[in-house]
């Protein structure tokens, strides 16, 4: 028998007979409480319409008002689970603006130099955020604290949305008024035009190991996706949509949530678009949108932390082990084969 069947067997046996270890739980924030029963399946958003930052479980439950005092129009959102803060724009006071996930302790970060801050992402490993501003045509990134703010962008149309893959070391934003994604580097070298014929896009949102972009276009009414270069474009939702603006990937689950900020709520879909679901109507005018998987993913890479403490992978197909017996449609593929 050949070595590459014998390795296809052993993997299979061990993927499919071997006992499932019992899990254990992770806690990003260090804080004691594992992640599961913190602040993991919640979404998060800013509604313009109402003044406020609220949250709720991801099927729409138990809604929650976080902040309600000091905003005029919120615009973009990003979390922070491991620090246990949200971070936001507000195009109204022109700010820059953090408070812990509950809410409380509201922070000032960037307070001067502003005119219609708009998107806001994070680079947690280089303790920077990014943010985009449609008044200056600039997009600026800053300490996590707002200190040491730099231009990074200038001149550049109207920015709107911005997401970051880290990893890879590229910035991705939209640009409303020309229809236009573009990507960079983090430092803002090397500008590509990835996207041309777009007619409004606001927010945008990466998939990194699908190597997938996804916005909603406001002109349009539609949401789609692309690769990451701007091929092969797809739109997954044409229909029932009047306003699309925010996005937000739960990779673990396979879903996109977005906002409309026209019919007034937030949807939810599997992220080829299929089984849409309405989630919440209680909104004014919901801008962006960010969303805190069920199962913890302090990487951010799509899989679940608790697959990845063991490091198991009999098969060689890069699928860690746990994933795979909770996983079992996951293909076990053989590994190379010996010349």
């Amino acid at each position: 028998m050949k070595r590459s069947m014998i390795w296809t067997m052993a993997a299979v046996a061990l993927a499919l007979a071997a006992p499932t270890a019992p899990l254990q739980a992770t806690d990003c924030n260090l804080n004691g409480v594992p992640d599961d029963r913190d602040i993991a399946g919640q979404m998060y958003w800013t509604d313009a319409g109402l003044h406020k930052i609220q949250r709720a479980n991801l099927d729409g439950t138990n809604i929650e008002v976080l902040v309600s005092e000091g905003l005029i129009s919120p615009w973009g959102i990003a979390i922070d689970v491991a620090g246990r803060r949200m971070y936001w724009t507000d195009d109204g006071t022109n700010k820059v603006q953090r408070a812990y996930l509950d809410g409380s302790q509201v922070e000032d970060l960037v307070t001067s130099g502003l005119s219609f801050p708009f998107g806001i992402a994070l680079n947690l490993s280089a303790r920077k955020m990014y943010w985009t501003d449609r008044g200056t045509l600039r997009i600026y990134r800053a300490n996590l604290d707002g200190s040491n703010i730099q231009t990074i962008l200038w001149r550049i149309g109207a920015p709107f949305g911005i997401a970051l893959d880290t990893a890879g070391g590229k910035m991705y934003w939209t640009e409303t008024i020309r229809g236009l994604i573009h990507r960079a580097n983090l430092d803002g070298s090397n500008v590509e035009d990835l996207l041309t014929d777009v007619a409004d896009p606001f927010c945008i949102e990466l998939d990194i190991p699908g190597g997938k972009m996804y916005w909603p276009d406001g002109g349009r009414d539609i949401i789609q996706r692309s690769n990451l270069d701007g091929s092969e474009v797809e739109t997954l939702v044409d229909s029932g949509l009047i306003f699309p603006f925010g996005i937000a990937l739960d990779l673990i689950e396979r879903k996109m949530y977005w906002t409309d900020g026209t019919i007034d709520r937030i949807q939810r879909a599997n992220l080829d678009g299929t089984e849409i679901e309405d989630l919440v109507f209680d909104v004014a005018l919901p801008h962006c949108i960010a969303v805190v998987p069920a199962s913890a993913d302090c990487q951010g890479d799509g899989i679940p932390d608790e697959c990845q403490l063991s490091g198991n992978d009999a098969n060689g197909n890069l699928v860690p082990d746990d994933c795979e017996r909770r996983r079992p449609e996951t293909a076990v593929l053989s590994p190379p084969t010996d010349e």
